[in-house]
């Protein structure tokens, strides 16, 4: 009879796990390299190819989200329709992460911590926190230091300007094509501002970030001496959540 109880508790234990869901790559890749018991994380993410920009979750992926005893999601400036979900859910259950504030950048580039390194080991400390104020168990973040290694001074045209605070913390200048803002377009004023661009650099280096399709007149752009590199700014899902920066710099020096 002792081993039967013995049994039921377990089962009952085994299904009382807290389940944490998390939504957006980076974050979720985070959130497990912080989890010593990464078996409570169910993970939310875009489709395959997906533009976060103008994506928005549907049926029951939204569903999903608000029936999670647990919630971590990115900064409402990265994915604003998320509010929606966070109005229907406990918010001491809730959580998403807090803004970053720098000088002539929008909220919204600034959204995406895992493109630049102090804001990624505040991150870590940010979420830390959390999770132990949830009683799940965490390991310590190591934060990465990339060294005082000054890269010569590039121009560079990129995609969105999620990439803008990194680049001119490293001293580049550089044109973004479109801003971090959900459902923003290229129009005819961005066309008009990155011909100035060119034609006051006559070489640059192109960061197309492979999960933002540019329009083609956009791509008829290119110039023979330029020069053109894809990178998955999103990342991977179980990456370790540096490898965004690795790679960055490794372009940079």
């Amino acid at each position: 009879m002792r081993l039967l109880t013995l049994f039921i508790f377990m089962i009952f234990a085994s299904h009382a796990k807290a389940e944490l869901v998390c939504y957006q790559t980076q974050v979720c890749n985070l959130v497990k390299e912080l989890l010593i018991d990464q078996k409570v994380v169910k993970t939310a993410l875009l489709p395959k190819g997906a533009d976060p920009h103008h994506y928005e979750l549907k049926g029951k992926e939204i569903k999903d989200l608000i029936k999670a005893k647990y919630l971590i999601a990115p900064n409402l400036h990265l994915s604003p329709w998320l509010k929606k979900i966070g109005n229907q859910r406990d918010s001491k259950q809730t959580y998403f992460l807090k803004e970053r504030q720098m000088d002539g950048f929008s909220k919204e580039s600034l959204a995406h911590f895992w493109l630049d390194p102090e804001h990624l080991c505040q991150t870590a400390r940010e979420l830390e926190k959390v999770l132990q104020n949830w009683k799940l168990e965490t390991k310590t973040f190591q934060c990465k230091n990339f060294g005082t290694k000054k890269s010569k001074t590039n121009v560079y045209i990129i995609t969105h300007d999620a990439l803008g605070p990194l680049l001119k913390k490293e001293g580049h200048l550089y044109f973004a094509i479109r801003t971090s803002g959900h459902g923003h377009v290229v129009g005819p004023k961005e066309m008009k501002k990155l011909a100035l661009f060119l034609n006051q650099h006559p070489k640059v280096t192109w960061l197309i970030e492979t999960n933002i399709d540019l329009p083609t007149v956009i791509k008829k752009m290119y110039r023979k001496g330029d020069k053109k590199i894809t990178i998955n700014t999103s990342g991977e899902v179980g990456q370790p959540s540096y490898r965004v920066l690795d790679h960055l710099f490794s372009i940079f020096h």
